[in-house]
């Protein structure tokens, strides 16, 4: 009404053009000023208005992870003009906070505790408000690593073997890793202990025995890998390979058109090579590694199958025979050594003279 008045003062009223420039002044502070100062007022009406409601509010529920366990132990804030009212969840999940303002405002309220993610929401809270919070766990990722010395020297066929594998979680602080043996390779027999872990916290480490019983095929060596998963992320892995040279002590398995003499230095390195020799006491304990070996029993079939030279056609003449005849308690000798020792320079020597000398016991 003020406004108005002022407004027909300025235009249609008698006074003077000074008189009327004040006016607009004064209307233009005037409207300044009121536009300013009523939000205030409103304002600070509206908050004296909800500071005087009745604090009879009150908020209730569940707190649970995101597979609907109760959660114990997580703190429910509500805030509200400046100040907050809070609970702790019990070994239910079940909190309820009370004292809290009634009025037409929302209120902030979060839920809360060590090793969760903050759940954050605006509420209208009344009396009996319900609200039921899920907070998903902060995720540690464990971290898989290993590290193991499965490279042996030359080893016997069938014998067995020992080795550590070590597994250690390298992953973000107070994660848990689960692990286990996914493959290893197929030769051999393979013995791990443990096979699979839980639980491993970060830094810490543990060994897996690792025993394998070596092949008895004659392979020169065996090659491969033992691969270590995590158990809830088979993306996360780590290997130790493995490298198992075979003791070697032939290198032909074609014995056709070999001498006699030859035979018996091939029959002489496969009693070696299955092992057993260090415990023959008799002939019998001879035949019976032959028995059980077709290799072995080829060589001496072999053997058996061997025609003396005196009944081939073309002659062959024994030029040295005195030095040949001598050569024999040596070449006994080296045989007996080679046997005994795996000592075979000797024998070779006195082959190769015999060859020279065209001796027929020479290969």
């Amino acid at each position: 009404m003020f406004i108005i008045i002022l407004i027909k003062d300025i235009f249609w009223g008698g006074k003077n053009m000074f008189e009327k420039e004040r006016l607009v002044v004064g209307v233009v502070v005037f409207l300044f000023f009121g536009l300013a100062v009523m939000p205030s007022l409103n304002a600070y009406k509206d908050k004296e208005s909800c500071n005087n409601q009745l604090y009879d509010g009150n908020l209730s529920g569940y707190v649970f992870d995101p597979m609907y366990n109760q959660i114990e132990g997580a703190l429910v804030r509500v805030y509200f003009h400046g100040i907050y009212e809070e609970d702790f969840s019990d070994e239910y999940g079940y909190y309820h906070v009370t004292n809290i303002s009634i009025c037409n405002c929302t209120k902030n309220v979060t839920a809360s505790k060590e090793g969760y993610i903050t759940e954050e929401v605006i509420l209208s809270i009344y009396e009996n408000t319900t609200y039921d919070f899920i907070l998903k766990p902060i995720e540690l990722i464990p971290d898989l690593d290993c590290e193991g010395d499965l490279a042996f020297g030359d080893v016997e066929p069938g014998s067995t073997l020992t080795g550590t594998i070590t597994v250690e979680n390298v992953g973000e602080p107070d994660s848990l890793l689960d692990w286990e043996i996914e493959s290893y390779p197929e030769w051999g027999t393979w013995t791990f202990d443990p096979e699979y872990g839980e639980d491993l916290l970060s830094g810490e480490t543990i060994d897996i025995g690792v025993e394998i019983t070596t092949p008895s095929d004659p392979q020169c060596e065996f090659t491969g890998e033992v691969v270590i998963v995590n158990s809830n992320d088979s993306s996360d892995f780590c290997s130790v390979e493995i490298s198992l040279p075979i003791k070697q002590y032939m290198i032909s398995t074609n014995y056709d058109g070999y001498t006699p003499i030859q035979l018996v230095y091939l029959l002489i390195n496969k009693l070696r090579y299955y092992k057993g020799i260090e415990y023959i006491e008799s002939k019998d304990d001879i035949l019976q590694i032959v028995e059980n070996n077709a290799d072995l029993s080829r060589i001496v079939e072999d053997l058996k199958s061997c025609e003396c030279r005196c009944n081939v056609d073309s002659e062959i003449n024994w030029n040295f025979p005195f030095l040949c005849t001598l050569m024999i308690p040596m070449l006994a000798i080296s045989l007996g050594l080679y046997l005994i020792t795996g000592f075979m320079i000797l024998l070779h020597i006195l082959g190769f003279i015999g060859m020279i000398l065209n001796c027929y016991w020479s290969p």
